[in-house]
């Protein structure tokens, strides 16, 4: 009898020893095929090549004399919305000449129309615009002609500080890229800067274009100002990256950096040119693929393009954001040949899918893997070889490719297990998955 237990006790060592190796090679080979998913591509969403933004520089002349030209610019604008995949126009103020005009502010009302046609533009609520009160358009005729109700409507519109809307804000996309562009009235009081400081700050995930009448001074781009006192009150924003201003004649331009984030202010005013301006709009074409702004000066009207140094150029903005970094949680310590566990989680502002690559510190990673949903946890395993201090780090990116910096977090591994104590913490953690099998043999 007591040789029968002898046996029976080595027998079951012996499939101890064999299944407890057999687990470990098991989940080392799992470990090997979530390596192997590196392979998992990101699937494959194009960017957007460009969009543009279109700025329409002071049309008082326009209204009083050129309906022609006015009407000529917007309609162009219809016609090339697809070409050049035009998504917001902006007007810099001075609609018309003289406020008190009715003639005036219905001739820049038809011109400024052919934008909000649902069946020429191909759009429902057309393509979305804001205007500006310049200083030739202050009085009751603005808002009788361009008012709340006209925009209230209008999907795109945001809202409107007090009860009129010579402040105001609008709302648009191009695939992934939100905007947000803020008119502001010709010289905004700190009510209403202070207004526009909440509304960045309510729509921070939003890139913020600020358009005001009168900002910068030609030809050297000096601030007026209204454009120094909106600079300071936006400049720690680091959504707003785009302020347009007419007002002063011609061209002029500045890029200012503070704590990191740079915002590029233009100026454009033609309406010295004969005919009051002779048409000459921008066209600023947005490429995110090379972060750039290629900005262009061009004239329906004469069906020309302005290629001198001041009214052709390159701005350049990062239009991609950065991911945030995600989160690693685990044990701090542990022994080395035996399996730990980890959890990965990172939110995408745009709750679009996470993709996540793993690097365990010993020359060993994961290769890109999922997608996830984003903020969804998710737990990985490794086993390190050796007794030392490792440093995990990981990295996210979106459906886009948009990747975050690295999260680290540190682990320290003990000396490894011998094989008995490995095959007693497998019998610990999977005693239903191995002893059932060990006892109906024996």
């Amino acid at each position: 009898m007591r040789k029968s237990w002898i046996i029976k006790i080595s027998i079951c060592s012996i499939i101890c020893l064999f299944v407890g190796a057999s687990a470990i090679q098991v989940n080392s080979e799992n470990r090997n095929d979530r390596g192997g998913q590196s392979s998992t591509g990101i699937k494959n969403t194009q960017l957007p090549t460009s969009f543009t933004i279109i700025a329409l520089p002071d049309t008082q002349y326009y209204a009083s004399s050129y309906q022609d030209i006015f009407t000529n610019q917007t309609q162009w604008i219809v016609a090339n919305r697809e070409t050049f995949n035009i998504v917001y126009v902006g007007h810099e103020g001075d609609i018309v000449n003289n406020a008190q005009s009715t003639i005036q502010w219905k001739r820049a009302d038809t011109s400024m129309s052919y934008l909000e046609d649902a069946i020429s533009t191909g759009m429902y609520d057309g393509i979305p615009y804001s205007i500006v009160c310049g200083n030739h358009d202050v009085g009751r005729l603005f808002d009788q002609y361009f008012g709340i109700a006209r925009f209230n409507r209008r999907s795109y519109y945001g809202g409107h500080y007090s009860h009129n809307n010579q402040n105001n804000y609008v709302l648009f996309d191009v695939g992934e890229f939100h905007y947000l562009s803020i008119s502001l009235d010709y010289n905004p009081d700190i009510d209403v800067l202070n207004w526009t400081e909440d509304v960045l700050q309510a729509h921070n995930d939003r890139r913020a274009i600020i358009i005001s009448h009168s900002m910068l001074d030609n030809p050297v781009g000096d601030w007026t100002t209204p454009g120094l006192n909106i600079y300071n009150a936006v400049k720690d924003h680091p959504n707003v990256f785009l302020m347009l201003c007419g007002h002063m004649h011609y061209e002029a331009r500045r890029s200012d950096t503070y704590n990191g984030t740079t915002i590029h202010t233009l100026l454009a005013d033609y309406q010295d040119y004969p005919k009051g301006g002779n048409g000459w709009l921008r066209i600023m074409e947005v490429w995110p693929a090379t972060d750039e702004i290629n900005v262009k000066t061009y004239s329906p009207y004469l069906n020309q393009y302005k290629t001198d140094p001041d009214s052709e150029f390159t701005l350049f903005y990062n239009q991609r954001e950065k991911q945030p970094t995600p989160t690693i949680t685990g044990p701090a310590r542990g022994t080395a040949e035996i399996a730990s566990n980890y959890n990965f989680t990172a939110i995408d502002p745009e709750d679009d899918e996470m993709y996540y690559f793993i690097d365990w510190g010993d020359d060993t990673d994961s290769g890109w893997i999922g997608p996830y949903a984003s903020g969804e946890h998710i737990t990985k395993s490794h086993i390190w070889s050796y007794k030392a201090i490792y440093t995990v780090k990981a990295k996210a990116k979106d459906t886009y490719g948009h990747e975050s910096d690295w999260a680290t977090y540190q682990v320290t591994m003990s000396k490894a297990a011998t094989i008995i104590q490995r095959v007693f913490l497998e019998l610990i953690e999977r005693p239903t998955e191995l002893v059932p099998p060990m006892f109906s043999i024996l």
